[in-house]
């Protein structure tokens, strides 16, 4: 139940990373949050790694797996994200993005050596069925374009590959916090130099809301990255990654925060929210 616990935690801390990210979304670009985000994540990651790491741990060549993580996440993946939300539409790359379980499943049986039992499978079934119901908002359906299914695709893939490391690595990476370090650090080198190429404005020309909402979601990203570490660290990448992909329930649930109108309650949110429940309840019971 440990691994359950912790992967509802983190589904929990991303969901509220999405909630600010939302309410800073008139202030700042995804390029300026992303390197806010990472730049909060590596602050806080710092001292704490320099005051209980060993230091040869430094130089652990597996760390280079989390510099790989790091390009591509939270950066790229966000930007590819938004790429292939303008071309078809938030609903169709919602439910792109909840057959995330599908895929990181397969192949953490393929390469993990993981096995799927009746109750997890059906578990899984069941939460991106409710993710793809919850998902459903008749006026954000667009079309569905190849390139916009494409680039959230390869979002999505991203984010499965990242579990699949993270669990592989695991074992010779005692420090948690070394690993979110070296992934936060790179993310802000990669966004710091993807602002500078894209970006007009300098940091202090940022409305102060938009960085003050940023820097928290930099600290809801610590308290979620911690939780999905120690969940992949002590559980399988096939009941962590369904049970982390249900944040769409928690972002529903958390959208009682956001400006009227931002987030509107439907009857497929509700009725998706309680089989997404109902996936989770199978797994943690499996």
């Amino acid at each position: 139940m440990l691994e359950v616990s912790l992967a509802i935690s983190s589904a929990l801390f991303y969901a509220l990373t999405y909630i600010l990210s939302r309410l800073a979304a008139e202030d700042i670009s995804p390029i300026q949050g992303a390197f806010i985000n990472s730049a909060t994540v590596a602050a806080i990651m710092l001292p704490w790694s320099l005051f209980t790491v060993p230091v040869w741990e430094f130089l652990n060549p597996v760390l280079l797996w989390f510099v790989g993580i790091g390009v591509f996440i939270p950066g790229l993946a966000r930007m590819l994200h938004y790429a292939g939300l303008q071309r078809i539409g938030a609903s169709p790359a919602a439910l792109i993005r909840g057959v995330g379980p599908l895929f990181s499943s397969s192949l953490a049986v393929l390469l993990l050596g993981e096995t799927l039992s009746f109750e997890l499978a059906t578990g899984t079934g069941f939460i991106i069925l409710g993710v793809a119901i919850l998902s459903i908002r008749k006026e954000e359906m667009r079309s569905w374009a190849l390139s916009g299914i494409v680039l959230s695709l390869a979002a999505t893939m991203t984010f499965v590959f990242r579990d699949i490391i993270i669990r592989h690595s695991s074992p010779d990476v005692p420090y948690k916090t070394l690993a979110i370090l070296v992934m936060s650090l790179t993310s802000t080198v990669v966004m710091g130099a993807a602002w500078g190429q894209f970006e007009k404005r300098s940091i202090t020309s940022v409305p102060r809301r938009g960085i003050i909402l940023f820097v928290m979601v930099g600290i809801s990203t610590v308290f979620a990255q911690l939780a999905l570490f120690h969940a992949l660290d002590v559980g399988r990448v096939v009941v962590v990654t369904p049970i982390i992909a249900s944040q769409p329930l928690f972002v529903m649930l958390l959208s009682v925060f956001l400006p009227r109108g931002m987030e509107k309650i439907t009857m497929f949110m509700i009725l998706g929210g309680a089989i997404i429940v109902l996936g989770g309840t199978i797994i943690g019971i499996g």
